[in-house]
C-alpha cells in the first residue's frame, strides 16, 4: 500500500488573506504576500511596537499579528526605499516615494512655460500639497480635469489670482475648494463662504429656473434687496445661515407667485387683491414670506401700491383646563 501524496499549499498561497487567485505580489520571510495586502501593509506608518521606533513604514506583522517595521519583520526589500529622499514607502513611480513624485508633478505643474521656477505666487501652495499627510491623495486629485485647468491657468497666467477666478469657474464645487486652498495658504485674503455659496446659488438660480414672466423684476429684488445688503452685512461680520436661508426663500417664493399670476393668464401688474388671497390660502405656508418682494413691487411700481398681503394666522387649539 502506497503513501497517499502529500499535499502541499498553493504557490500563490497569500500568507494574510489566503487568497490563491492573484499571483502578483512580494515573497517576504512570512511566505507570498499577494498584491491587495502588500499595499495595505506599506501603507501603515506610525510607532513600532516591538522596536519603539517612532514614524516607522510597518508592512511587517509580529507574532501577535501587530504591524511592525522592516527591520523587526526580517523584510529585506530594497524597493521599499525610494531612491531620492531615502523614506521607506510603497514606490509609486520609478523608485521613487508618492511625496516625491508629486512634488515633481507639482514643481512641472507650476513652472510657466519657458521658466526654470515655480511661480513664486504658487510655492505657498506647492509647500502645503507636498507636506500632507497623504500624499498620493493629492496626485489623484491632480487627475481632475477641473483642478488642471485652473491651476494650469494660473500658472500659465491665463486666470488672475483673484475671487472671481473661482467664483466665475464653471465647476463651482472644485473651485470652492481650491479657492480655500489658496486662502488657507495666505495666497488670497479670506473671504466670507456663505455670501459666496449665496452667490453662486443665485446665479445658478436665476439662469436654470423656468420664470415665465417678469424675470426682469425677479433679477432685480434678488440682486438689489437681498445680494446688495447680504454683501453690505458681510463686510462688518461672517454672515451667519439665517440671513442666507430667507434670502433663499423669499426669492423662491417670488419665483412661484409670477409663474402662478401667469398660469391664471395675468401679469404681476394687473394682480388683484382677489388673486393675492387665493393664491396665499391655496398653497404652503411658506408663501407668507411673500411680503417682501410685494413690498419691494409696490415701491418700484411692478405691482398697484393699494394691494396686501394677508397674514396667514396659525391654528389654535383649545387647551384643557381641567385638571
Amino acid at each position: 500500500m502506497t503513501d497517499p501524496i502529500e499535499q502541499r499549499p498553493p504557490r500563490y498561497l497569500c500568507a494574510r488573506c489566503a487568497d490563491t487567485t492573484q499571483h502578483r505580489g512580494v515573497r517576504w520571510p512570512e511566505g507570498f504576500v499577494c498584491r491587495r495586502c502588500y499595499q495595505k501593509a506599506t501603507r501603515q506608518r506610525g510607532l513600532c511596537p516591538d522596536c519603539n521606533r517612532p514614524n516607522r513604514l510597518l508592512p511587517g506583522l509580529s507574532d501577535h499579528a501587530e504591524p511592525v517595521c522592516t527591520d523587526c519583520a526580517g523584510i529585506d526589500d530594497p524597493r521599499l526605499t525610494c531612491t531620492r529622499c531615502g523614506d521607506q514607502d510603497e514606490p509609486h513611480r520609478r523608485g521613487l516615494c508618492a511625496r516625491c513624485c508629486l512634488t515633481d508633478d507639482l514643481t512641472a505643474l507650476f513652472t510657466p512655460p519657458g521658466a526654470n521656477d515655480v511661480t513664486t505666487e504658487l510655492l505657498p501652495l506647492l509647500d502645503a500639497l507636498t507636506g500632507q499627510e497623504n500624499p498620493r491623495s493629492a496626485i489623484i486629485w491632480l487627475r481632475n480635469p477641473d483642478v488642471l485647468d485652473l491651476l494650469t491657468g494660473i500658472t500659465e497666467r491665463r486666470y488672475p489670482i483673484t475671487h472671481a477666478t473661482f467664483t466665475d469657474h464653471a465647476a463651482p464645487r472644485t473651485a470652492r475648494h481650491l479657492r480655500d486652498l489658496f486662502v488657507s495658504c495666505g495666497i488670497l485674503p479670506a473671504y466670507d463662504r456663505n455670501l459666496d455659496r449665496f452667490t453662486s446659488w443665485l446665479n445658478t438660480t436665476l439662469t436654470t429656473t423656468e420664470i415665465t414672466q417678469n424675470s426682469d423684476v425677479i433679477t432685480g429684488f434678488a440682486t438689489w434687496n437681498h445680494l446688495r445688503k447680504l454683501r453690505a452685512r458681510a463686510e462688518d461680520r461672517p454672515l451667519p445661515e439665517g440671513p442666507i436661508r430667507n434670502a433663499k426663500q423669499e426669492i423662491t417664493v417670488a419665483i412661484d407667485f409670477v409663474n402662478w399670476l401667469y398660469s391664471h393668464n395675468t401679469a404681476l401688474a394687473d394682480a388683484t387683491q382677489a388673486e393675492i388671497d387665493t393664491w396665499i390660502a391655496t398653497g404652503p405656508t411658506t408663501r407668507s414670506t411673500a411680503m417682501m418682494f410685494f413690498k419691494w413691487c409696490t415701491r418700484h411700481q411692478h405691482m398697484r401700491p393699494d394691494l396686501n398681503l394677508p397674514r396667514r394666522r396659525p391654528r389654535q387649539r383649545d387647551c384643557c383646563t381641567d385638571r
